[in-house]
């Protein structure tokens, strides 16, 4: 707590008395020249201009700052509904008077696809190229995809036509093997090999023959006798025969008897000399020469006239 101020009169006021006045006299001034005013430095002055801008910026910008808080707040126009859309209109569609069922046409089956057959080489085809057509392999027991079944270095047709059994293992003659079978006329005085499987077919007023095949009796070859009365040579009879026979003839090699014989120009035919006879033997006509081209020169091979 603040202690108490204590005021004091002053003396003068004491016994009633009031203060002392005191009298001052105006001085007189003397006339004479007025003097110049002061003018203002020049850094006064720019204080003086620098403050009226300061003042003049700072009232501009209270006033641009609130003038916005002056001006009364104008209310926000909406905006215009948008324009009515009228939904067009959909076209009128005609109702059919009746149904019309559209006519469907059957769809086609698809054909059956047959299954194809395994197609039979032809017979007269030689697939592994040894000599022996197909045919000829089911003659003499061969394989058709084997060209050399006893793998001896020699073809089948080959061993074939030297009269040996193209599969046996060890040097085997087709006839001991049961492929192959002798044919003899006594009243003809000669003999040779056909295949086993075929039948021979005398005929019964001359020496000769028919050979048939055993596949449906078919004649593969035919063996005349013909009369050489005059004796003369395979070669001289057979000029002698050119009317007859076509083309020139080849030579027929020596066969395993020891005969030589000559052959026609399309080795169709085949010709051998006998004591008075000319042994013919040819393949049967309508066969083609090339189903058993190696078993016609077999049976030429082992041809033999007693």
């Amino acid at each position: 707590m603040s202690e108490p101020i204590i005021h004091v009169i002053p003396e003068q006021y004491y016994g009633g008395g009031g203060p002392r006045v005191k009298m001052v006299k105006p001085a007189v001034g003397v006339a004479g020249r007025p003097s110049a005013p002061r003018k203002l430095s020049r850094t006064t002055l720019f204080i003086i201009v620098a403050g009226i801008l300061f003042l003049i910026t700072v009232g501009g910008a209270g006033w641009y700052f609130t003038r916005g808080l002056r001006a009364p707040t104008s209310a926000l126009e909406a905006p215009p509904p948008p324009p009515e859309v009228s939904a067009p209109e959909a076209p009128a569609v005609e109702a059919p008077s009746a149904l019309v069922t559209p006519e469907v046409s059957p769809i086609p089956a698809e054909p059956e696809t047959p299954t194809p057959t395994p197609t039979q080489p032809e017979p007269f085809a030689d697939t592994d190229q040894d000599g022996l057509t197909e045919s000829e392999e089911r003659l003499y027991q061969s394989d058709p995809v084997r060209p050399d079944m006893d793998n001896d270095g020699f073809l089948d047709g080959h061993e074939v036509i030297n009269l040996y059994n193209p599969a046996g293992i060890a040097p085997e003659k087709l006839e001991a093997a049961g492929l192959a079978k002798q044919y003899s006329r006594e009243t003809g005085a000669y003999n040779l090999l056909i295949p086993a499987r075929w039948q021979a077919a005398p005929s019964p007023e001359d020496q000769n023959a028919v050979f048939v095949s055993d596949e449906g009796g078919k004649r593969i070859f035919e063996l005349r006798v013909i009369d050489n009365a005059g004796r003369l040579s395979l070669e001289d009879w057979y000029q002698s025969q050119r009317l007859a026979v076509s083309g020139t003839p080849k030579p027929w090699v020596t066969n395993k008897s020891g005969l030589t014989g000559l052959t026609s120009a399309d080795e169709a035919k085949a010709y051998f000399a006998g004591r008075s006879s000319i042994y013919e033997i040819m393949f049967a006509e309508g066969q083609n020469p090339a189903e058993y081209k190696t078993t016609f020169g077999t049976m030429l091979n082992s041809f033999m006239v007693r």
